[in-house]
């Protein structure tokens, strides 16, 4: 995995939470 993915999938998950 990647830096930027991991990147990405955190900033997945903070935006679900902020919904």
């Amino acid at each position: 995995m990647n830096t930027v993915e991991v990147y990405k999938l955190l900033y997945k998950r903070q935006v679900k939470y902020s919904e």
